[in-house]
């Protein structure tokens, strides 16, 4: 899997050489991830054990103060793009998408993929 660039990071995070590291563990058990205070707290009460992008993408919530949680939308077929809630629509996050991440705002990335066909619920 390609992940984005330390530089492209730093579109985002405060810290991107620690949210590289983060997206960069391993893919069946991120342990690093699971050491950011929280993760485990939040994940303490879920019934399914929760998929490595969720646990990486929760710990790089909490890494940085100017994030709002993790977050999701969902086409009428049933895919999800997980994001990183920054509070605004057009301030850059990072999106997960079929199996990529990506560096963009949720509005640009939405207007992209309605110009793909894709819509959203």
């Amino acid at each position: 899997m390609r992940y984005p660039s330390i530089k492209t990071l730093a579109h985002v995070f405060e810290d991107p050489k620690r949210a590289r590291d983060i997206l960069t563990l391993g893919t069946r058990d991120p342990k690093g991830a699971r050491s950011v205070p929280g993760v485990n707290e939040h994940f303490s009460d879920c019934y399914h054990a929760p998929s490595v992008v969720d646990v990486k993408l929760q710990a790089l919530a909490m890494l940085d103060p100017g994030l709002h949680g993790v977050e999701n939308i969902v086409t009428p077929q049933g895919q999800h793009a997980e994001y990183l809630n920054s509070g605004d629509t057009y301030t850059t996050t990072l999106i997960f998408w079929c199996g990529q991440y990506r560096v963009q705002s949720l509005g640009d990335f939405i207007e992209t993929m309605e110009r793909q066909n894709v819509r959203f619920n």
